[in-house]
């Protein structure tokens, strides 16, 4: 269990840096419904994250309770490190492929113009199709190849999940308490992110890749 749980918050903490979000998150703070969008934004993130992790692991424990000697559960095992690997290698190819073909100016948010209008309605849309899922299907699989019981797959999980959410809590409670002086840092923010947003992704699709690799290929031999 406490091997597992580092592994989940460095993928949980890459998750909450992703600049796509933090981006997105800030124009919906500063739509016309501001907190109240922010909330559902942060509904359908939650929905979202608690909807990919249900389903990998209940697809990969349908699996893995069909594997009834010592060899099936090894190569069930050996199944959920494969995954781990191919997600790795996807993420430092398209790490790559990102530093090579996408220019690296400034590219306006594509909720900028329509943020005014923005409805609490479309933000919970947004905030349920907006997370990374390679990243949450491989918090989700580190957990079963773990194997360690029920409840303490639901906590590491929850651990993952909260780590993920740690940077659009943080802004919406700041929001919460001074709502004029956090938008004001908010959009300084988002000003810096917006022509880094490029290089952000790239780095962190590389950085996560390595450490996907890494550690999966420490656990296969």
């Amino acid at each position: 269990m406490f091997d597992l749980l580092p592994h989940l918050i460095v993928i949980g903490i890459a998750t909450a840096l992703e600049p796509v979000q933090l981006v997105t998150f800030i124009a919906v703070l500063s739509s016309t419904h501001g907190l109240r969008a922010g909330w559902a934004f942060l509904a359908g993130w939650v929905v979202s994250l608690l909807t990919v992790t249900a389903i990998t692991w209940v697809a990969a424990a349908e699996v893995a309770q069909y594997a009834s000697d010592v060899t099936q559960r090894r190569g069930v095992r050996r199944a959920t490190l494969a995954i781990e690997l191919i997600l790795g290698v996807g993420l430092l190819a398209f790490g790559l492929y990102r530093i090579r073909h996408h220019p690296l100016h400034k590219r306006e948010s594509r909720l900028s113009v329509k943020g005014a209008t923005l409805t609490v309605t479309h933000a919970a849309v947004i905030g349920l199709l907006i997370p990374p899922w390679p990243l949450v299907v491989a918090g989700a699989v580190d957990v079963v190849r773990a194997n360690v019981g029920l409840v303490r797959s639901v906590v590491a999980m929850l651990v993952f999940i909260t780590a993920a959410t740690s940077t659009l809590g943080a802004m919406q409670l700041w929001a919460v308490k001074s709502p004029a002086s956090s938008m004001k840092q908010l959009s300084r923010v988002r000003a810096w992110l917006e022509p880094h947003s490029e290089r952000l992704i790239s780095a962190i699709a590389l950085l996560v890749g390595l450490w996907l690799v890494v550690h999966g290929l420490r656990r296969w031999y």
